[in-house]
């Protein structure tokens, strides 16, 4: 999963983003990572990302990130879903699905 600093390169690159907000020391962050990197191995055409919300705050304030985990799933820069705190692999999935069947 690629950490960033600026999501605006990543969403002009690619139609399909899923896009993580973590915090350094944020036990159900690194759950949830997890599970998206096992994703991002099955979804090639989604673009997976991290953002860490103390190293890049004004990205967080941007998506008005109030607590983490917080994930993100967007569609050609617009925000198709999100998902707040830690959820298991297939409510993760069953969402990419769904966002799947829009292409």
């Amino acid at each position: 999963m690629l950490k960033i600093n600026n999501l605006d390169e990543v969403l002009k690159a690619n139609e399909f983003v899923v896009v993580e907000f973590t915090g350094p020391n944020c036990a159900a962050c690194k759950q949830m990572k997890k599970m998206l990197e096992k994703l991002e191995g099955i979804y090639e055409d989604i673009a997976f990302c991290e953002v860490d919300v103390e190293e890049s705050p004004s990205i967080a304030s941007q998506f008005y990130v109030m607590s983490v985990p917080m994930t993100f799933i967007l569609v050609n820069g617009i925000i198709f879903d999100q998902i707040e705190g830690a959820v298991g692999m297939s409510k993760i999935e069953d969402r990419l699905l769904a966002l799947r069947s829009m292409s």
